[in-house]
């Protein structure tokens, strides 16, 4: 009778997945469909007005600080705003699905398919940056196109109604203020359910790695903007009228949506701490609880990941025949380990690590981490903790989560060593969760009466 039980609830479970993965895939499609019959030149007059912006910027922003020089990767922000323009509202479907660049109705002469390159060493444009290259396009002074269908470009349903009202400039400022919003609106929820110290912890995370400033950056707060709407949602749910697991799936295959692989794994993560938080707060979870919650967000969410993501790759290729599949599974184990042409190959996962730590800014995690080893051998003095095991369990789901920016970093060696510049913000994973550990030790998790 259990096995049947059992059984039948795997079932209904699988179905339920099978379902949401449906209506998300069906959802992603008619947005960008939508989004696809806005014609470009309702776009023009902003994105000539970008392009001049654009032009006093280049590829890469620096923000000087008091101790160290901020970067922002406008490059792929120009790439964005680029596909945007070359969307051709009378051919929506193959337009986004193949996700072309500079290319110009009845201009372009050539266009190349996803390589796993930004720009093929055969075309004449190759030099070009690429904001000089969305000016020729937006000029319609461009005959080579680019596909790159690998990914979703879900931010087009976004950024293409925002770029008929707006210049880019004017999106950054936008993007900015409601990002800071969406944090104080969850700082305060978190203060609210859970407990003040949780909250300034939250804050601190963002601030480590400089995420604020990373707001203006289209492409580089994405999965930031994903991980605080989700953490916002977990904490205005009714707790009984939510699967967790299927809520990652949710997040997960959202992520692969609107992201173009900068830092998605924050969606995951940040959102996790606040799920643990919440369970114990309601009650005490035996260590066992906790492992198999822990193990079903992670499936869930990477399940969700990487189905959406390969089922882009699988339409591409049944409705245009790309060949993206091959492309992209090249292009993943590209990123792991790197290619034979590299100027650098011999980078170990200690280099790439090391790089990302410098992007970071030593300083800073060695003053988070002064700080929070005198705070945690106060409270290990105070509370003894290896004498109370249920506070060994609590800290459990923090220690898992604490080592995914290197498995990550590990994983992805290559992309995490080119890419440390933006990569590096992943350490705030750590700086939340070490903060959780040490509030937990301590004993400051206290729970907040009538919530």
């Amino acid at each position: 009778m259990k096995s049947k039980n059992r059984q039948k609830k795997i079932i209904n479970s699988l179905r339920q997945y099978v379902g949401i993965f449906m209506v998300m895939l069906a959802s992603f499609f008619l947005l960008l469909t939508i989004t696809s019959l806005i014609p470009s030149n309702m776009l023009k007059e902003n994105i000539q007005e970008s392009v001049k912006y654009l032009n006093t910027i280049g590829e890469r922003q620096f923000i000087p600080l008091k101790n160290k020089t901020e970067q922002l990767f406008i490059y792929t922000d120009e790439l964005m705003l680029n596909t945007a323009y070359s969307i051709d509202s009378s051919d929506p479907i193959y337009s986004f699905m193949t996700a072309k660049r500079n290319y110009v109705p009845g201009k372009t002469r050539v266009i190349y398919e996803d390589e796993g390159k930004i720009i093929p060493s055969d075309s004449q444009y190759g030099s070009y940056p690429l904001n000089q290259q969305l000016e020729l396009t937006v000029n319609g002074e461009i005959d080579e196109a680019f596909e790159y269908a690998r990914y979703w470009h879900g931010y087009l349903i976004f950024l293409k109604p925002l770029l008929v009202l707006f210049s880019y400039g004017t999106i950054r400022v936008l993007s900015t203020v409601c990002f800071l919003l969406l944090v104080l609106w969850c700082s305060y929820l978190i203060m609210k359910k859970i407990n003040f110290f949780t909250s300034m912890a939250f804050i601190i995370m963002l601030l480590s790695t400089y995420i604020p400033i990373a707001s203006s950056s289209l492409n580089e707060i994405t999965c930031y903007y994903i991980a605080v709407v989700a953490c916002i949602i977990l904490l205005l749910r009714k707790k009984e009228k939510m699967s967790i697991p299927i809520f990652f799936f949710i997040i997960g295959g959202i992520t692969s949506f609107l992201d173009l692989l900068t830092n998605p794994i924050v969606t995951l993560a940040i959102p996790f701490i606040i799920v643990f938080l919440q369970k114990q707060q309601e009650r005490d979870m035996s260590w066992k609880e906790e492992l198999i919650l822990c193990l079903k967000i992670l499936a869930s969410w990477g399940i969700g990941y990487l189905l959406l993501w390969v089922s882009k790759w699988v339409l591409v290729d049944i409705l245009y025949q790309r060949d993206i599949i091959k492309k992209a599974v090249e292009q993943v184990i590209y990123r792991m380990v790197g290619g034979e042409t590299e100027s650098f190959q011999n980078y170990s996962i200690w280099d790439t690590i090391k790089r990302n730590l410098e992007f970071w800014n030593v300083s800073n995690p060695i003053i988070i981490l002064i700080l929070g080893l005198l705070v945690a051998i106060y409270g290990i003095i105070k509370n003894k903790p290896w004498k109370n095991k249920g506070k060994l369990v609590q800290i459990m789901p923090y220690c898992i989560i604490f080592i995914l920016p290197i498995v990550w970093i590990v994983f992805l060696k290559n992309h995490s060593f080119w890419h440390a510049f933006f990569v590096y913000r992943i350490f705030c994973i750590m700086v939340f969760a070490f903060l959780i550990i040490i509030v937990k030790i301590v004993g400051m998790d206290r729970k907040k009466e009538g919530t």
